[in-house]
């Protein structure tokens, strides 16, 4: 995959801190370089001086045992003629996902290794960092790092996390599914409904896997929707014109038409993280880390749109209510995961607010003469102005704004169209 391309000895990274125009190219060793890239791409077969890449950090790489992915999809449906302008429909539609790619770090720190070096200093964000022990033994930070170089003389703190995509995923999808269908008359319509669950351990490669425990994180995906209606109509309005109506009166009354699209869904799962902390003290991250928050009183959602109370421990405790805005969940519900833990709450426990949307459309088409039509149309989205907010905040090191909505989609739009056909 191209994100790979970089890796050394073909690529590499400096973290730059506090650059100036002037010198801009600074390394983790604080070298300043005038080029941004100080090494020479090596040919097939020269010997690599991995050195000018130390520390490695956030390299990704597939690992060699890669198995091919597939998948396995079925359904079964039936239809029934009402009558001739009439259909309903249902069925079941499945499938199943096996040897998926998903992502992990390969050099993970060592949690019980840093709690024992606790007195040396160990504890969040130091797995990369040097502990002499007691006895002079210098330690390279708490990752197995040099174990997975075949250049041995790099030895243990070579490599920090190591990004990792391997096949090591499976999906599951089941829905049941309903349509009713009228057509051939001024007023058409068709209604949708699924009712549905998907489950998997990552809904894409920016989900960073548990790296001891693969299967801890199956879970809700990413996408699950449990229940999405649809209705769709379009009215045709019958001839208005009255007898002996012609001319422009007569266009203006014919040729209306009503139509929209209504939207009534569950939400998606609220992605719930920990981005801040590294209490799991294994040092992961690409676009997120594993850690997540530990779960320790009962999950209650609330209606984003009014201020919300949310209790200590519960409101049983007699602990007073505060008022938040705009609060979908209990964010007191969740703790920081223990030191030395990556948390038990699921990633995608439960599903954010869901979606209630109208969107009409008034069309009016006019007849000139023989060989010209003319088409003008209003579109209305979100014709009710419904505010329809996203997901609140997921991650519990955000601080006041966990638990909390910030934004809505988009608010009632209307456009104009017109054309004319020849």
């Amino acid at each position: 995959m191209l994100q790979f391309n970089g890796d050394p000895p073909y690529g590499g990274s400096s973290f730059v801190s506090a650059p100036m125009f002037a010198t801009p190219f600074v390394d983790q060793f604080g070298v300043v370089h005038q080029s941004p890239f100080p090494f020479q791409i090596p040919h097939r077969g020269d010997l690599v001086n991995f050195g000018q890449f130390l520390p490695i950090f956030q390299f990704g790489n597939f690992l060699p045992d890669q198995r091919t992915q597939y998948l396995e999809q079925y359904n079964l449906g039936v239809e029934y003629q009402i009558s001739p302008t009439m259909l309903v429909s249902g069925g079941y539609v499945g499938s199943q996902g096996h040897r998926l790619l998903a992502s992990f770090d390969l050099n993970p720190g060592n949690p019980a290794l840093c709690l024992q070096l606790a007195s040396q200093g160990c504890g969040p964000f130091g797995e990369d960092s040097t502990y002499v022990l007691p006895s002079g033994q210098t330690l390279f930070g708490t990752r197995p790092a040099g174990v997975f170089s075949n250049d041995p003389a790099l030895g243990t703190g070579a490599f920090g996390n190591i990004f990792t995509i391997h096949s090591i995923a499976s999906s599951s999808y089941n829905s049941g599914q309903l349509r009713f269908e009228r057509r051939g008359t001024e007023l058409e319509f068709l209604a949708s409904y699924t009712f549905s669950k998907s489950l998997d351990n990552a809904s894409g490669f920016e989900n960073l896997l548990n790296p001891f425990c693969f299967k801890c994180d199956r879970e809700l995906s990413g996408f699950d929707v449990r229940h999405r209606l649809v209705l769709s109509y379009t009215y045709r309005l019958p001839t208005l014109r009255l007898a002996g109506t012609s001319g422009i009166k007569g266009k203006l009354l014919d040729g209306w038409e009503l139509g929209g699209i209504t939207t009534f869904q569950s939400g998606i799962p609220v992605r719930l993280t920990d981005l801040g902390s590294d209490n799991s003290l294994t040092g992961g991250f690409d676009f997120e880390p594993a850690d997540r928050p530990s779960i320790v009183g009962p999950i209650q959602i609330h209606n984003a749109h009014n201020s919300a109370c949310a209790f200590q421990t519960g409101p049983s405790t007699g602990v007073a209510c505060q008022l938040q805005p705009n609060l979908y969940f209990n964010p007191n519900a969740f703790v920081v995961e223990p030191l030395g833990q990556i948390g038990n709450a699921r990633h995608n426990m439960f599903a954010g607010p869901g979606v209630n949307n109208w969107d009409f459309t008034l069309i009016k088409r006019t007849q000139i003469k023989e060989r010209y039509a003319w088409e003008f149309r209003i579109e209305f989205f979100n014709i009710f102005n419904h505010t329809q907010f996203l997901n609140p905040n997921g991650d519990i090191s955000a601080g006041p704004d966990f638990g909390r909505v910030s934004q809505a989609r988009d608010p009632r739009f209307i456009q104009f169209a017109t054309k004319i056909t020849f």
